[in-house]
């Protein structure tokens, strides 16, 4: 029996380690500084929407958001098309940085 106990504690002691070294989850209420720049053909607003909780957003002005609002407006992404060679590709919809 005691064969069986020394196993199961090999086992265990692993799992153990690598929960606690588990990154925490983002606070959800985290706040960042933001900076949306205009472009020559966009000057407008940015509307932005993640899970039914909308903002809308000045341009070329520092404004706070939460962290996810300024995640997804980097990940977003617009495809342009190249029209001599019909190539697309994937480019930052919003110009955005921290500011």
């Amino acid at each position: 029996m005691s064969d069986i106990e020394t196993i199961v504690d090999d086992v265990v002691a692993p799992v153990a380690k690598t929960s606690k070294t588990a990154k925490p989850k983002a606070n959800p209420d985290e706040r960042v500084n933001i900076i949306i720049a205009s472009t020559e053909k966009d000057q407008s607003d940015v509307f932005v929407g993640v899970n039914g909780v909308t903002f809308l957003i000045k341009r070329d002005e520092v404004v706070a958001v939460p962290r996810y609002i300024y995640e997804h407006l980097i990940n977003t992404k617009t495809t342009v098309f190249d029209p001599k060679t019909g190539a697309e590709r994937l480019i930052a919809s919003y110009p955005v940085s921290m500011a």
